[in-house]
């Protein structure tokens, strides 16, 4: 790692780093259990017909249960219940090799007056061989792209009902993507003495200029920048107070609005249609409050309270790109829990 600082004033300091990082596979992306998935997936024969041309139709015709619902009904056109059916297992794989990330930063601190400050950091961000788990319909996809003679109708673990119905397709981890990211980190931070406590405010703000995702395999080039894990901009705010041997503090989390995917032509997998209104996520902002008590020195009680105006979360079902099972939702951007309280007692001795 390089990195220099340089401080042309006493309350200006500029900075900048460059790095490269090696990452490991860990034990999950190595030796994961593999857990069951009715996560949406999109099969390739969907819509196939007698006269559908190139590899793709060629190897779906292939399979007698495609062929013989063709033949009988003139198209290979799932049901609802069949596009929410298709079950699976995601887990580890040992052949999963290290990762590798070229990093650069540039920002700068004023420290405007004694009590506020602000700094701005930029970064690009490379990764190569990134560790990710291979979607289940990008397993479909190349599976039955693939030359006819090439091609295995198991996928590695496919399995199609006496109708033809996808029932059960597999995957895990794998060096997927290379992945580039850049953005801008914003902080603000201000603390103030008064006659009766202290108050003390932060805010962090991150904004994505880009988070693209290129394909090992194909060379494809994605830019996710935008949709529900990786959303335009993100905050927190974080104020407090303390008075004495009492202390509460008010943190505000801001996620802005965002897609569910930025891909053109990605299905709605209930209804095999482009996602149009399903496919936007609303800004949703995020309320917790705390209080502590210092009891003695090293004993304190703190009473929490999570998602205080008790947020419900946007409906992402199985007929998204990024819903869960089971929540309905997507876990890793919004609370799931709902309003809940939380008695903490800590001593030290």
């Amino acid at each position: 790692m390089n990195s220099g600082r340089f401080t042309p004033t006493d309350t200006v300091k500029l900075r900048a780093s460059a790095a490269r990082a090696i990452r490991t596979p860990n034990i999950a992306d190595l030796f994961g259990g593999r857990g069951e998935t009715f996560s949406g997936v999109a099969d390739p024969c969907d819509a196939i017909t007698a006269s559908s041309t190139g590899n793709v139709a060629a190897n779906c015709l292939s399979i007698a249960e495609v062929a013989n619902r063709v033949a009988a009904e003139g198209a290979f056109n799932l049901t609802t219940i069949e596009r929410q059916s298709t079950g699976g297992y995601i887990g580890g794989n040992e052949d999963v090799k290290e990762e590798t990330s070229d990093s650069f930063s540039v920002g700068a601190i004023w420290q405007v007056t004694d009590e506020f400050s602000l700094t701005l950091d930029y970064y690009d961000i490379a990764v190569d061989d990134a560790i990710a788990t291979t979607a289940r319909t990008t397993v479909l996809n190349r599976c039955y792209g693939v030359d006819p003679s090439d091609f295995d109708a198991t996928c590695g673990g496919a399995i199609r009902d006496t109708r033809g119905a996808l029932t059960e397709v597999s995957s895990g981890t794998s060096n997927e993507n290379d992945l580039s990211t850049k953005g801008l980190d914003i902080e603000l931070s201000y603390k103030q003495e008064f006659a009766f406590g202290q108050l003390s405010a932060d805010l962090i703000w991150n904004h994505l200029y880009e988070y693209v995702e290129t394909s090992i395999e194909s060379g494809e080039e994605i830019d996710y920048r935008g949709e529900v894990l990786t959303p335009t901009n993100r905050a927190n705010l974080n104020l407090g107070y303390t008075v004495d041997d009492f202390a509460v503090s008010w943190r505000m989390k801001y996620w802005a609005s965002s897609n569910d995917s930025n891909i053109e032509g990605n299905q709605n997998f209930s209804t095999g249609a482009p996602l149009d209104k399903f496919n936007r996520f609303p800004t949703v902002i995020y309320h917790d409050l705390s209080g502590t008590y210092n009891i003695t020195a090293g004993t304190d009680v703190t009473l929490s309270v999570r998602n205080v105006f008790d947020k419900q979360p946007p409906v992402a079902n199985q007929s998204s790109v990024s819903g869960a099972s089971g929540i309905n939702t997507v876990g890793e951007a919004y609370d799931v829990t709902g309003r809940y309280f939380q008695l903490s007692f800590t001593t030290k001795f």
